[in-house]
């Protein structure tokens, strides 16, 4: 009888481990969780045809073998698809830095690419930030109650922390040259990051560890002046 219940724990134990593998598939951001899925499928298939396992265990084995296979090829295939253009790769590979061809696509369409004139706000100290905006050419000049305090340029993210964190802007920020920036509406943007927290994570990650700081203005004059934040 102990015999008998032990190899029946054992059985049970082998489907559990294939049905959760099964779920892993269904991770919606594991493209690699996949092909791990399927190098264990591949284990467990072969461990079964070795050792005589019995043939649902082995059909299983297989299938789940070969839908994470399919999946993941199918994930490489879609991403390879991905076409960005030459200011949507400087985006994604700074800003958007760690997350896949396909969310970076997705993301940026969220917003809108623009060009901007001399003398443009993008933003207003003591307002609230309405806007997140990636400038990936030109310049702007930051201002804090009316004083020049430093400069933006392209790379730099303008209204990240204040987007983020709520808080009304703590300096202005003017474009100063000719300018193309995307600009993504909050009321469009937050809902999103709120469906997507794992993106909205490494955003504000690789925000934090920008060179120099992406939300940061740099400095002017003889001696560097801390910047706003947010700015």
């Amino acid at each position: 009888m102990e015999a008998l219940r032990l190899e029946l724990l054992v059985e049970h134990a082998d489907y559990a481990r294939l049905g959760l593998l099964s779920l892993l598939l269904l991770f919606p951001r594991g493209q690699w969780v996949r092909l791990v899925v399927a190098l264990f499928a591949g284990l467990e298939l072969a461990y079964a045809i070795g050792t005589g396992a019995d043939q649902p265990r082995i059909i299983g084995a297989a299938v789940l073998l070969g839908l994470a296979l399919l999946i993941f090829i199918s994930g490489l295939v879609a991403a390879s698809r991905v076409r960005l253009s030459a200011e949507e790769q400087a985006m994604a590979g700074g800003l958007l830095s760690g997350i896949g061809r396909g969310q970076a696509r997705h993301f940026i369409d969220q917003g809108y690419w623009l060009n901007g004139r001399p003398g443009e706000v993008l933003l207003r100290e003591g307002e609230p930030v309405t806007q997140f905006c990636y400038l990936a050419e030109g310049e702007a000049r930051v201002q804090m109650a009316g004083r020049p305090i430093g400069f933006c340029r392209g790379g730099d993210v303008i209204g990240g922390l204040g987007f983020f964190s709520g808080e009304a802007a703590g300096a202005t920020v003017i474009l100063a040259t000719p300018a193309r920036f995307w600009c993504a509406p909050a009321e469009r943007l937050t809902p999103y990051f709120e469906a997507h927290t794992h993106l909205r994570r490494t955003i504000q990650r690789n925000l934090a560890g920008g060179e120099p700081p992406a939300t940061e203005a740099i400095a002017l004059g003889p001696e560097p002046i801390a910047a706003p934040s947010p700015a």
